[in-house]
This record gives C-alpha cells, structure tokens and sequence, in this order.
C-alpha cells in the first residue's frame, strides 16, 4: 500500500506541474492574441473579396475562437 500510495503522489505532483505549464503557455497565447488585437483593432487585416464590416467580424471571431479552443479541450 505505501509504494502505490507513493506513486500516486508523484503523479499527481508530475500532473500539476504540468498543469501550471499549460496555463502558462495559456496566458502567453491570450498576451499575443491582445497585442495582435491591439495592433490591429482600428484596421484589422480583411480576407480577399470580403465585405468590410464582415471582414472585421470574421477577423473579430477568428481571435475569440483562437481564445476559447484550448478552454473547450
């Protein structure tokens, strides 16, 4: 009982390790994904042959999408 008892222990320090890892590189995504929305905010870049206000929602949702995927994971 003490080993196994000792191995879960391990793992669970090992998983929570990599957890603040994860929310780490986490919290970098969001800094780029607001200094790319910053920098861009007032002309966002627009896909070809798309209306302008669509272009800036598509663009707009691309960020918020690009925020939310790895939460959703």
């Amino acid at each position: 009982m003490i080993l196994s008892q000792h191995l879960l222990l391990l793992t669970q320090a090992d998983l929570a390790a990599k957890y603040v890892v994860i929310f780490q590189n986490y919290g970098l995504d969001l800094e780029a994904v607001q200094k790319l929305y910053e920098k861009h905010k007032h002309a966002p870049p627009v896909v070809r042959n798309a209306p302008p206000v669509a272009g800036n929602i598509m663009w707009a949702r691309q960020l918020l999408r690009r925020i939310e995927m790895p939460m959703k994971r």
